[in-house]
């Protein structure tokens, strides 16, 4: 048994050995996800499909694929990495990630469920504002919008 000056933790340099061991397991921890507007957007298509239509999973389901569908293809024609799921909309570059992916998003929800407009454009507008004005962001949004009008078209 220690005695209170013996025990490791209660001298000096036991509590800084302490210390620092806690601040590396905390700096190794796996940390959530951070939040992208993909997973925004994924929050949002389930609040407006869930307003739009309670209790209706398959509606919900459908309702986010072709949502993630127009987001993954005009991400993925801006940056070209993966096969191509439903369109490969024409890009002018620059071209943000960001906007194309919030445009095709937005375009989906607003053309399912017209109805939720008014909270689907404040959504909208908010996430654009996080965006710099300029090409890139003007020319994201045209990628998203092709998308999106391509996924409802196709449906």
């Amino acid at each position: 048994m220690f005695t209170e000056k013996e025990h490791p933790l209660c001298n000096r340099p036991g509590r800084a050995l302490a210390a620092l061991t806690f601040a590396v397991l905390c700096l190794a921890a796996p940390r959530p996800a951070a939040a992208d507007v993909v997973t925004d957007w994924n929050a949002i298509a389930l609040t407006t499909v869930a307003a739009a239509l309670p209790g209706n999973p398959p509606q919900h389901s459908r309702a986010a694929a072709i949502m993630h569908a127009a987001v993954f293809d005009a991400i993925n024609a801006i940056e070209p990495r993966y096969t191509v799921y439903a369109v490969s909309p024409p890009v002018t570059q620059p071209a943000s990630q960001e906007a194309a992916a919030i445009a095709a998003g937005y375009g989906v929800l607003v053309r399912l469920f017209p109805s939720r407009k008014p909270s689907l454009d404040a959504q909208y507008a908010a996430s654009l504002a996080l965006i710099p004005d300029g090409d890139a962001k003007q020319n994201g949004i045209a990628v998203g919008e092709f998308g999106a009008a391509f996924c409802i078209a196709s449906m």
